[in-house]
């Protein structure tokens, strides 16, 4: 039986020569690991009690190094775990424990406007606004470092970061404009950038539409829109709102630092070294030197020359066909409504801008009204007075008529407004008179419409520039049918309205030297005898007391022919029931005024 394996091998170990190897042994691998050891968890006290005695911790024990590390993570939700509690601190923590870390949490936090997940985006725009809300002025020093970064995000090559930016861009409008306002020039040309790009061949593209569109300059190419959920031509017109709140933003605060401080001292001063100014609701601050687009003449004439072609390419686009324009028919659709929203509200800021320029230059503005008065007047004065279409289910919400129309009033009440400064024609007043006394009658449209707005363009029609020959296109009917509007209006509102008094200046301008051709207006007499009234038996507002104090001292016969016999009656109804706001002091001292009777007893307390 033959032997098994084992057993040869047993044999043989009893006979085997130990082998002894000579010199040096074999080094021991680099990668060589060893694994027979016990490792245990060590907890150092200090550091355990050095942590938990921070107070700006998130609920899941992060400090705020650790949060900005992961928001430098390449993994997207380590990022968006990073923005979302640094939102949770600004929320949770008082505003004495974050303002000694606001340098290091906007400069973490303010790349994320441009990071590629849309959610981490979203959060950012929380987390300033909720920031703004909570640190207020603190946050000035370190608003170049948001509007650079904001910058960048509007000229971004991701077109969905694009999109985002516009909202970050209207919340620091809306919260901080004058901080905002130092970057004016930077933003402002970022916005043509967003709406379109540089034409390659721009002779080339004029050539083949310039048939379509008559005037208009195609130097620059129109964009599409950056997101698949919204149309090319929602895209900008939510970026024409969002450049003319801008814009406007900008104007009232360069308004309120001239009110502040001489324009020399203004127009001198470096950045940083005025003091804030607290104009509006929010964050507010200096403007420095670099509002340069709208106190320098070249600058703005640029810009000028730039944005009003792409205004008027963006018109063409939602323009209705000529065909309809020729039947008589201003109706407009719902797109083309809102887009010339847009267009008149930049223009008016843009002719604003231009206007004070040249007030504070000394020069003309030829060079404004030569690039715009022309298009303006065929482009968009050629749908005055224009009526929105509306659906059937929107007409509960929105006051139209039995035809499906809106009155687009405040929108063709900007349009005269501007269009009788842009240009002098005869049919151009008759159109604005027609409309003026027209909804002056309405009493179904009151309180759609601003009435102070409504007072600047019937002023502008009844006064003549002394610049212009505008009193050679008023025929001897138009100022009768504008104050017998005015008049029924007031007349018409409730005594206590807050905008009625706004009517009051027509009366006052129609009363005036100057005047003459308005005078024997039989709507002043009647306007006058019912101002006389609500002084001696109605509650009257201030308006109507400083109105019938300039009438008087002015020395008007008929106004002095109504107050004369009714003294008694003003003196005994303004004791009884006051003016609402004033003081009895006050009202005492404005009686004399009205009365021209300096022996009135003083009411009593």
């Amino acid at each position: 039986m033959a032997k098994s394996a084992k057993a040869k091998k047993a044999k043989k170990a009893d006979f085997a020569k130990v082998k002894i190897k000579v010199g040096k042994r074999l080094k021991k691998a680099q990668n060589e690991t060893k694994s027979d050891f016990k490792a245990r968890k060590i907890i150092v006290a200090e550091q355990l009690a050095r942590k938990t005695n921070e107070t700006v911790l998130t609920k899941k024990m992060h400090n705020i190094k650790d949060l900005l590390s992961r928001l430098q993570h390449n993994n997207t939700y380590v990022r968006q775990d990073g923005i979302n509690g640094l939102l949770e601190l600004v929320k949770n923590k008082d505003c004495d424990l974050l303002v000694p870390h606001l340098s290091v949490m906007v400069g973490g936090a303010a790349p994320c406007m441009f990071d590629s997940d849309s959610l981490i985006r979203s959060t950012t725009h929380k987390f300033i606004e909720a920031l703004i809300t909570k640190v207020g002025v603190h946050l000035e020093p370190y608003m170049n470092v948001i509007a650079t970064h904001l910058s960048c995000a509007m000229v971004h090559l991701n077109m969905h970061v694009q999109g985002d930016s516009l909202k970050v861009m209207n919340l620091l409008v809306t919260r901080c404009p004058a901080l905002m306002a130092r970057h004016a020039s930077t933003l402002l040309t970022n916005f043509l950038n967003l709406i379109s790009r540089k034409a390659k061949n721009p002779l080339v593209e004029t050539t083949e539409r310039k048939h379509s569109v008559g005037l208009v300059d195609f130097r620059r190419v129109l964009l599409d829109s950056p997101s698949n959920t919204m149309t090319a031509t929602k895209w900008r017109i939510k970026l024409l709102q969002e450049l003319s709140a801008f814009m406007k933003a900008v104007l009232a605060e360069q308004s309120c630092i001239e009110y502040h401080i001489p324009l020399t001292t203004w127009q001198s001063v470096t950045l940083g070294s005025l003091a804030p100014v607290a104009t509006y609701d929010g964050v507010q601050g200096s403007i420095g030197g670099q509002v340069s687009l709208f106190s320098d003449t070249q600058q703005l004439a640029t810009f000028v020359h730039s944005v009003v072609p792409l205004l008027f390419q963006v018109w063409a686009e939602v323009e209705p066909s000529s065909n309809e324009h020729s039947q008589g028919s201003n109706i407009i659709n719902e797109e083309a409504t809102e887009t010339l929203i847009c267009i008149v509200s930049i223009i008016t800021q843009l002719w604003k801008a231009a206007h004070r320029l040249a007030e504070q230059t000394s020069t003309e503005c030829n060079w404004f009204l030569g690039e715009l008065k022309s298009k303006f007047q065929f482009h968009i004065m050629r749908w005055f007075p224009c009526y929105r279409r509306i659906d059937v289910s929107d007409k509960k919400k929105k006051r139209g008529d039995d035809y499906g129309l809106q009155y687009c009033d405040n929108l063709n009440l900007s349009m005269a407004a501007l269009a009788l400064q842009f240009s002098f024609s005869r049919s151009l007043y008759d159109r604005a008179s027609s409309f003026l006394a027209k909804l002056l009658r309405d009493r179904n449209r009151d309180g759609e419409y601003q009435l102070a707005s409504l007072v600047e363009v019937v002023l502008a029609v009844l006064i003549p520039s002394p610049t212009t020959r505008n009193s050679d296109y008023l025929p001897p009917s138009t100022p009768a049918s504008l104050l017998d509007g005015s008049f029924t209006c007031y007349a018409r509102l409730h005594p206590l309205k807050k905008d009625r008094s706004q009517l009051l200046r027509i009366l006052l301008a129609a009363t005036t030297i100057d005047n003459k051709h308005i005078w024997e207006c039989e709507q002043v007499e009647a306007w006058i005898k019912l101002l006389v009234t609500e002084l001696a038996e109605k509650v009257v507002t201030e308006g109507v007391v400083e109105a019938a104090i300039i009438l008087g001292l002015r020395g008007n016969s008929r106004f002095r022919l109504h107050l004369t016999p009714r003294k008694e009656h003003i003196q005994e109804n303004l004791r009884k029931r006051g003016v609402p706001g004033w003081s009895i002091d006050k009202v005492n001292l404005k009686l004399k005024f009205v009365i021209n009777d300096e022996k009135i007893n003083k009411f009593d307390e």
